[in-house]
């Protein structure tokens, strides 16, 4: 058997873009570029795999992706299609494999390419996610770790840049050299995820990450992000006003007139290089879930007055001693 160390690169779309849906699925991720390494059993390795894809979708480079990987327009319109591209990768995979990734994304995004492109999944194998392996096997808290963090912790110097498909895969191969990869596998679902809400994950209908945005501002003028479509039928919804749970996360309750209601949770982020990137979660509103989300609600709520008694108690006491300090000076 061996082991695919899996790295991609999509772009994603900017300010007034707008991507094509096909069956079932709208582009929000394109696959411009696969990096893969393929190690044997003794994680020696034994080939890598490169290519650059032309995209049918999102046909120009966001900017901020084109300066993070360095891909340009050139360059993916000179990229081969993505159906060339995948028969090359399985013909490079081979009859007996699994593939290890670092993060949650690549394999729901390789499976949404395929689906949009019309093209079979069932190929795809099982996959595990180095970053659990990582984490777990280092002793270090539950979260997702970089992989210029793990570089770091293993003393490993890139002598290429990061964000760039096969580079990205080489140095992942690399880590697979520190890490105990049979027993990881072993081990694999009893390590922690990153899942920690209430919630059932048959609740949770779409997971999706937006990266590289230049301006907090610009992520309410992206309706892939704020306003979806239905996850069900792919129609437009209806959205009430969105409800702001603090700086970082957003709570916008919508309804299609076919398939009912949900909710669209965003949670957003900084990242060192001071872009922002935003966590979309769709979830069908149902009795379990209206219940979560009046739940953190009413936990807000809770710490709020808790919040506004400690103020109120704290400046009682600063009259007291201050009358106090007045009647000792008297």
């Amino acid at each position: 058997m061996n082991y695919i160390v899996l790295d991609m690169e999509w772009n994603q779309p900017g300010y007034a873009d707008t991507a094509l849906c096909r069956n079932g699925v709208c582009m929000k991720n394109e696959i411009i570029q696969i990096g893969a390494v393929k190690l044997s059993e003794n994680l020696e390795k034994t080939g890598v795999f490169e290519c650059i894809i032309k995209p049918v979708s999102l046909t120009s480079m966001n900017r901020m992706i084109k300066q993070l990987t360095g891909i340009t327009d050139e360059m993916i319109d000179k990229g081969e299609s993505f159906e060339a591209a995948i028969n090359r990768f399985r013909e490079f995979c081979g009859d007996d494999f699994v593939i290890l990734i670092w993060g949650y994304d690549d394999i729901r995004i390789l499976k949404s390419n395929l689906m949009f492109h019309g093209l079979d999944i069932t190929w795809v194998p099982a996959n595990y996610n180095l970053q659990m392996m990582f984490s777990s096997q280092e002793n270090l808290e539950r979260r997702q770790y970089s992989l210029s963090f793990a570089l770091e912790h293993f003393e490993i110097e890139p002598s290429e840049k990061l964000h760039d498909a096969l580079n990205d895969a080489e140095y992942t191969a690399m880590v697979c050299e520190k890490l105990n990869i049979r027993e990881g596998i072993s081990n694999y679902k009893l390590m922690p995820s990153k899942e920690t809400n209430d919630t059932k994950n048959s609740d949770v209908l779409i997971k999706r990450k937006f990266r590289y945005i230049r301006y907090r501002d610009d992520i309410w003028h992206n309706g892939f992000i704020v306003r979806p479509v239905c996850p069900c039928c792919g129609e437009k919804m209806r959205y009430e006003k969105p409800k702001r749970i603090g700086l970082w996360k957003i709570n916008i309750e919508a309804n299609c007139e076919k398939d009912g209601d949900f909710m669209v949770a965003l949670k957003i982020s900084e990242t060192p290089q001071g872009t922002f990137s935003v966590n979309q979660q769709i979830y069908v509103l149902n009795e379990n879930t209206r219940e979560y989300f009046e739940g953190k609600k009413t936990k807000r709520s809770s710490r709020k007055r808790h919040s506004s008694r400690s103020k109120k108690k704290q400046t009682s006491v600063d009259v007291n001693n201050s009358e106090k300090e007045s009647n000792e000076q008297i």
